[in-house]
């Protein structure tokens, strides 16, 4: 299994992939907050806590693919996955790399579409946020 999302198979369940960069958006360094700092013309240069350092919320864009057998599958299968989005809040992991879970808020923001001319293949770029990337707790490992 290449992907999960909201704990349901993204391939056998909607036909969906992840896409390029994908891992590379997921999975980027963290970023932190500002520092506290205290600069006074009493003193040379600033003073800096680094005893609270706490990481920002992070704006990500993921990419993923859809493909469906026929028309009408690749519709249906579009709409399903597009109305699990649309729930707003989207847990992801990737079974093969680690079990942390990316809880994750679609924004529904900069969304990219394209579709092939069979209408039976599209790439979707949507943009969501993880509101605390320190809260990725590992999923319970039900199947082994």
């Amino acid at each position: 299994m290449e992907l999960k999302i909201n704990d349901k198979d993204a391939l056998q369940k909607w036909g969906v992939r992840i896409g390029d960069g994908f891992m590379d958006s997921l999975y980027e360094p963290l970023q932190f907050k500002d520092f506290v700092e205290n600069e006074s013309r009493l003193q040379n240069g600033k003073r800096m806590d680094l005893t609270e350092k706490r990481f920002q919320s992070r704006e990500i864009t993921l990419t993923f693919t859809v493909l469906g057998k026929t028309k009408e599958d690749f519709w249906n299968k579009k709409q399903s996955f597009l109305a699990e989005l649309y729930k707003g809040e989207v847990s992801i992991v990737l079974p093969s790399v680690s079990n942390e879970i990316f809880r994750l808020v679609y924004t529904g923001n900069s969304i990219s579409y394209n579709m092939n001319t069979k209408r039976t293949f599209c790439k979707i770029s949507a943009k969501f946020i993880e509101q605390n990337p320190c809260n990725r707790g590992e999923e319970d490992n039900k199947d082994a």
